[in-house]
């Protein structure tokens, strides 16, 4: 098998079939399930056979990691075995992008951080080759968090809607290829939710309302216009779950909360059930995790998990919740772990440990990182990061995005790297690995 890269210093040579980059170019590879031929990032079919390649576990496609919203990157360590803190390295990498202006969203896919800034540059780079691949200007400001799905960049700005295709960011001339742009009668606020081949936003509008509205037939070019699903004055974030194919989010209607869920199969179908749950919070996202939805209610900030076949009430965890992430077990369970921001401190749920902030610190953008189930990240509002060991908190080490104290507006978490960047537009990248052994 040779390299899927037609690069000019980069001759044909046979590759292990289990390569991960090409030694010559370095470029990232993933290989066809079916035939086993290398393929080129960002690719969606094999180049050899054309079979579909799956999305790999160590990518950071929307907000929180996934359209679930866990705040968690389940990758596998090279090796297949977790990485424990007695032989834990935290490296800063050698790529630094720079926006030039506040950066809003960062996702991770296929080894490539995409870094977002608020006025819509785009720079995308593998921390690998420590170098930029493209950047570029696409529509801005930017309103909501973006997401992808099948290769595809979805962006939110006032009145629209576009797509980007990223295969072309795998070419000796790398290029990222708008699509279409879809015209808004409002402005998409929160998180885009792509589930198949259809893509889930909130939308606000000026005299208050807010709609969650469902685009179908992604794959038309350009697609439907939007199809409003629900509509008032107070929605939840969406979370969407591409094994159970639902879709949730919660309304309120005077006092009364709603949950609603959607089902994928055929044309969208919603059912609505109120629950017994005081008012959410509206500016916190929810979590979808094997059938049971997680969010946060009342004026006690209570993190709560609702059924969501029954819409009834199972678990109050704990109170005081302003940001939250959860661990899984396998595929669809929760497994009890999770880590939640307070006023003045960090809680794990699992241990019950609480690390307590000063009064001076502050967490800042993004809602924590849970990291291959070994550790966890929090960044902070004077640009440091926390990389906390997840089994033995609340031990932790401190890495600084900047010297000059800039605060963190967005983090993410791909493969073993954990991405931040600030509001200055600056994106470093850590490599969380394995100690080099002594010499």
């Amino acid at each position: 098998m040779s390299c899927a890269y037609s690069l000019p210093n980069c001759p044909e040579k046979r590759l292990l079939a289990n390569a991960e980059s090409c030694p010559e170019c370095q470029g990232f590879l993933k290989s066809c399930p079916g035939c086993g031929i290398h393929n080129r990032a960002f690719a969606n079919f094999c180049r050899s056979c054309q079979a579909s390649l799956s999305t790999g576990r160590g990518n950071w496609l929307s907000y929180k990691g996934g359209s679930r919203r866990l705040g968690l990157n389940n990758s596998q360590p090279s090796g297949g075995e977790p990485l424990h803190w007695e032989n834990l390295e935290i490296r800063e990498t050698s790529l630094k992008l720079q926006l030039g202006d506040s950066c809003r969203s960062l996702l991770g896919y296929d080894r490539h951080i995409i870094a977002i800034s608020q006025n819509g540059t785009i720079e995308v780079g593998d921390p690998l080759r420590a170098t930029a691949d493209h950047r570029m200007k696409a529509d801005g400001p930017v309103s909501c968090e973006p997401c992808i799905e099948r290769g595809i960049l979805y962006l939110g700005s006032p009145g629209r809607l576009t797509a980007y295709s990223l295969g072309g960011l795998g070419l000796a001339k790398p290029r990222l290829t708008p699509l279409w742009q879809l015209p808004l009668t409002g402005t998409p606020i929160q998180a885009l939710a792509a589930l198949d081949d259809r893509l889930y936003l909130t939308v606000f509008h000026p005299e208050g309302r807010k709609e969650v509205q469902v685009v179908e037939d992604l794959k038309r070019t350009p697609p439907r216009a939007g199809r409003v699903l629900h509509a008032s004055a107070r929605l939840s974030w969406v979370a969407a779950d591409p094994v159970s194919k639902q879709v949730v989010f919660f309304s309120q209607e005077g006092k009364e909360t709603h949950l609603h869920t959607v089902s994928q199969a055929g044309k969208p179908e919603m059912t609505s059930r109120p629950v017994l749950l005081p008012p959410f919070a509206e500016q916190l996202p929810i979590a979808l995790l094997g059938g049971k939805v997680f969010g946060v209610f009342g004026e006690d900030e209570k993190l709560c998990r609702v059924d969501v076949r029954t819409a009834s009430f199972e678990q109050g965890l704990d109170t005081d919740t302003k940001l939250f992430s959860l661990s899984q077990e396998g595929e669809q369970d929760w497994d009890g772990d999770g880590v939640r921001v307070q006023t003045t401190g960090v809680a794990f749920l699992r241990s019950g440990v609480t690390d307590s902030f000063t009064p001076l610190d502050r967490v800042a953008k993004g809602s924590p990182i849970i990291l291959q189930g070994s550790s966890a990240v929090l960044a902070m509002q004077d640009g440091r990061i926390r990389v906390y060991d997840l089994l033995r908190p609340p031990r932790h080490e401190v890495r600084r995005l900047t010297d000059d104290g800039e605060p963190i507006t967005a983090l993410a978490s791909f493969q073993n790297f954990v991405a931040a960047g600030n509001a200055k537009g600056i994106v470093k990248v850590l490599e969380l690995c394995g100690k080099r052994a002594a010499s």
